[in-house]
């Protein structure tokens, strides 16, 4: 990376930071020349019923706004950045949610504050809605701005002389790997390709169950609801099988549902890549406007070329994997293309 692209992010870096610790700096400032006109111990958290059940100094209130507001926020930022080399879009929604989330616990402290303004006690106190409304509108035209606005450089990806190897042998019809391939597609059985993210499975049943514990714990069904349907979905459609056959491509979504549908006619071209999951927005099913697959991590892929800028990138176990289903897709498009002619 040249010294002028590491500068340009270290500036934003540097930019992002600086601008979340001024804001809230001047909101602290602000809270305590306010001080005298607020409660001894400010209201910070509402029950389920709307009832207050947590309170918190007014100092302890700004170094916990400051604390996640400029240091988690500006973790986030940098973060964010620091994967531009894997996927510059992921970069920049996550500068752009980074400065988001900062300007929204601005907001939301100064709503609180506001709310309790000539207020004696804070036992009936509540947030103040047009402040707190005007702070998420803000944080959310600011954020896009920066989601516009940063614009870095794209990092190039060299493909292994081992990946090159496999996708000019499963693309040439006299090797080794094309002809027996094509041996398997006079067969005309079902390939198959087992594609799954346990971590990730078990990760999203982890924050599932967590989510409707809170929902339990706050009596809101809603949140129940959403996590178990929000669960179960992602759960089965973080794991699948790819498969192969003289009717085309698919994938199988947790051996239930047939997705992704692909007939040979629809095939340009097939080759092996070496991918990085989050060029594509991260693992398991994606969708785009010009992308859709599974990806189960980094590694090699079977990248099939629709046209038109579509393409599908379904990941394999192994470079070796990769070169077969390649070249058996080949043979199965070679196999049409025969019997379309012979048709004529």
């Amino acid at each position: 990376m040249s010294e002028e692209d590491q500068r340009y992010n270290r500036n934003w870096i540097i930019g992002i930071i600086s601008g979340l610790l001024i804001l809230a700096l001047l909101a602290g400032a602000w809270m305590v020349m306010v001080k005298d006109q607020l409660p001894a111990e400010l209201a910070t958290h509402w029950n389920g019923r709307g009832e207050v059940d947590g309170y918190d100094s007014l100092l302890g209130h700004v170094l916990t706004m400051t604390f996640f507001s400029v240091f988690v926020a500006g973790a986030i930022g940098c973060a964010a950045i620091t994967t531009r080399a894997q996927s510059i879009m992921l970069a920049r929604i996550g500068l752009g949610f980074a400065v988001v989330l900062g300007l929204m616990i601005n907001g939301l402290s100064l709503a609180l504050v506001v709310g309790q303004l000539g207020m004696g006690s804070a036992q009936f106190a509540s947030v103040h809605g047009l402040t707190l409304a005007v702070s998420l509108t803000g944080s959310a035209l600011l954020g896009l701005l920066v989601f516009f606005a940063y614009r870095p450089r794209e990092v190039m990806h060299e493909q292994s002389h081992e990946i090159i190897a496999a996708d000019l042998e499963a693309n040439d019809p006299a090797s080794a790997v094309a002809l027996s391939q094509a041996q398997r597609a006079q067969l005309d059985e079902v390939s198959q390709v087992t594609l799954t993210v346990p971590g990730m499975r078990w990760l999203i049943a982890a924050v599932a169950i967590l989510l409707m514990l809170i929902g339990w714990y706050a009596d809101q069904f809603v949140v129940i609801f959403g996590a178990l349907a929000g669960g179960l979905c992602y759960w089965f459609f973080f794991a699948g099988v790819f498969e192969v056959d003289g009717q085309g491509t698919r994938i199988v979504a947790s051996r239930c549902f047939k997705v992704m549908k692909l007939q040979y006619s629809d095939i340009k071209a097939v080759h092996v890549k070496d991918v990085r999951a989050l060029e594509y927005g991260g693992w398991g099913y994606r969708s785009d406007i010009s992308h859709k697959g599974f990806l189960t991590g980094n590694g090699p892929a079977v990248v099939i070329d629709m046209g038109y800028y579509q393409q599908q990138i379904i990941s394999m176990p192994d470079v070796a994997t990769a070169s077969q289903i390649c070249a058996l897709i080949n043979a199965y498009r070679l196999l049409e293309t025969t019997k379309a002619a012979t048709t004529k």
